[in-house]
């Protein structure tokens, strides 16, 4: 499935102007994937800094950003503050919030704003889901897999779509 990149190279503020960030984050086309039944287009990306040897961060630091089509299409500006994109009149438009609290790296949007943008470009919002899990028996050894897919559509006021639970079971020893 394609999925959005990680930046690790450019300083969080040369987003998304600086021409070492748009070589590597600046996915501008339609991408199609031999799995994906359309072509897709990522709306996300992350950026990572880690521990340098001048001590100026304390801990790896993960921030969820717009992809740049998206942050240039909303007229989204930085204005310093880590995580937080705001539109032309000052209003917070998207932000990760485990930039200031405790939980999971997220790239959130003011729904008002993003519907407004989603039907001003004739576009869906798809979240696909993918995971596993290993299922293990009581003897201590793995009796096999389980694998979880499913994809979901922003449509009204909720989201429309589904999961499927696919285990892939070992035989038994015994």
């Amino acid at each position: 499935m394609i999925e959005s990149r990680e930046v690790y190279h450019a300083y969080l503020g040369e987003f998304f102007w600086a021409p070492s960030v748009e070589r590597d984050f600046d996915l501008e086309g339609w991408e199609t994937d031999d799995r994906a039944p359309c072509p897709v287009r990522v709306t996300s990306a992350g950026y990572l800094w880690e521990k340098g040897y001048d001590k100026s961060v304390q801990d790896v630091v993960r921030i969820a950003l717009p992809a740049a089509w998206i942050w240039r299409e909303m007229n989204l500006n930085w204005r310093g503050v880590e995580g937080r994109f705001f539109d032309e009149s000052g209003k917070l438009v998207c932000f990760d919030p485990s930039v200031t609290e405790e939980g999971p790296r997220a790239l959130l949007f003011r729904r008002d704003a993003l519907v407004k943008f989603l039907e001003k470009q004739g576009l869906a919002l798809v979240w696909t889901v993918l995971g596993e899990k290993q299922i293990l028996s009581s003897r201590d050894d793995s009796a096999g897999w389980a694998a979880i897919s499913g994809a979901f559509r922003l449509r009204g006021d909720g989201l429309v779509g589904s999961l499927q639970y696919f285990p892939e079971l070992r035989e038994s020893p015994d």
